[in-house]
């Protein structure tokens, strides 16, 4: 084998071996990737579960005297307005339910409206959107 055969073949070698360290470094970063990706999850649970306790303290504060979770009170229950409205319009209605009744097509509003500030807007609409009734896939 002469010189440059020689160096062809290593060459080679070289390109093979930067394609198997590379496609190592890859596999080592696939699971990175996965361990990032777990912990995002588990770490949006963890908000999600928090944003809804909190919600629950701002449903008790301020909701609960008119509206229940689940069962007809002086308001809707939350399960009949998490399946009918979108988080914007529960924030609309929190904020201006007269402004939203009217769009609705409602004569009035017996709700007053409230001024939370964006953690508690936040919980709460979060909060009864978790009531939405989940639909069953077939």
């Amino acid at each position: 084998m002469g010189r440059e055969s020689e160096f062809l073949v290593l060459n080679q070698v070289a390109k093979i071996k930067k394609c198997y360290y590379s496609f190592l470094n890859s596999i080592k970063m696939g699971k990175v990737m996965n361990k990032l990706l777990v912990a995002l999850v588990l770490t949006i649970g963890i908000l999600s579960t928090l944003q809804a306790q909190s919600g629950k303290k701002v449903f008790e504060t301020y909701c609960w005297g008119c509206h229940h979770q689940t069962a007809v009170a002086f308001g809707p229950p939350f399960t009949e307005i998490a399946s009918k409205r979108s988080a914007d319009e529960i924030r609309g209605m929190i904020t201006d339910p007269g402004a939203v009744s009217k769009v609705f097509g409602y004569k009035r509003s017996a709700m007053p409206p409230f001024n939370l500030n964006k953690e508690e807007m936040d919980a709460i609409t979060a909060y009864v959107l978790s009531f939405k009734p989940q639909t069953e896939e077939k």
